[in-house]
């Protein structure tokens, strides 16, 4: 959103900003933080590409990474909650299938996405959840990590595990499967790009599979649990 005004993006502004950063002495990865489906859309596909290549320059790097809040493939329930300045002009019904296009779009240039999915939102139902799950199902085989989180309010009414029905930790467990694949070689690449040494890029890996295994376990637990 560098030199966006309102809500419309300036492609042509990021790659100048990229292309200065990049023309720096000693550069190696530009990483980026978070970015907006919508802000997404308005980048050609030939943009978003110039865009991976500047992040990553001559450093070999093949997995840059980037967070995309999509919440709830809800459109609905995600405005009830807020979320109407994230959609901006998107109807509710289309919320799911426009973020599943940005992010394709985001893989297709050479991006690994990183999508955050909030669960318990106030008025959420086991439908929600369902369509949900099933959203994340259509990217199966496809270059993509996401990673669901807990409702949060700041009075601290926290929702906790205990809440979470069957439904919800089989959603966990599914996008899990994508992070335990992805996760790792993101790691190697990126580490390998900045020249970390590949007896620590070894023992990361070999600590990142302990900690695969205790997840596994801590998710199949809660399940068994949840099922009751």
């Amino acid at each position: 959103r560098y030199g966006a005004t309102g809500a419309s993006v300036q492609p042509e502004r990021v790659l100048g900003l990229l292309k200065w950063l990049r023309g720096l002495r000693g550069i190696g990865i530009i990483q980026l933080d978070h970015a907006n489906a919508r802000s997404v859309a308005g980048f050609s596909d030939g943009e978003l590409a110039q865009v991976t290549r500047l992040l990553v320059g001559d450093t070999g790097a093949e997995l840059p990474w980037v967070n995309v809040g999509v919440e709830t493939v809800s459109g609905a329930l995600l405005r009830r909650n807020g979320g109407a300045p994230k959609m901006g002009g998107v109807a509710d019904e289309e919320w799911g299938g426009f973020c599943a296009t940005q992010l394709r779009r985001l893989i297709r240039a050479g991006f690994l996405p990183m999508v955050s999915l909030i669960l318990g939102l106030p008025g959420e139902t086991p439908a929600d959840v369902e369509a949900t799950l099933h959203w994340i199902e259509s990217f199966k085989g496809e270059r993509i990590t996401i990673f669901p989180v807990l409702y949060a309010p700041v009075d601290g009414s926290t929702m906790t595990a205990k809440a979470l029905s069957p439904l919800h930790w089989r959603l966990i467990s599914m996008a899990y499967a994508f992070n335990f694949r992805w996760i790792p070689r993101m790691y190697w690449d990126n580490q390998t790009a900045v020249g970390v040494p590949a007896w620590k890029r070894m023992l990361f890996q070999a600590m990142g599979h302990g900690q695969v295994m205790q997840w596994r376990a801590f998710f199949a637990l809660h399940a068994r649990r949840a099922r009751g």
